[in-house]
């Protein structure tokens, strides 16, 4: 289970703007749950 800086900072900005809790679980549920695409990261050699 990986999850980008990016990915936690907008699940987390959600919840606060619907006035929610923030805590660690409800974060985690939030992403697994797939509420945040994950971004694909393209690395070039």
């Amino acid at each position: 289970m990986g999850y980008s800086r990016g990915q936690v900072t907008a699940t987390v900005q959600r919840l606060m703007e619907k006035g929610q809790q923030i805590d660690v679980n409800i974060v985690l549920d939030k992403l697994n749950d797939g509420a945040i695409q994950p971004q694909k990261d393209w690395f070039t050699r």
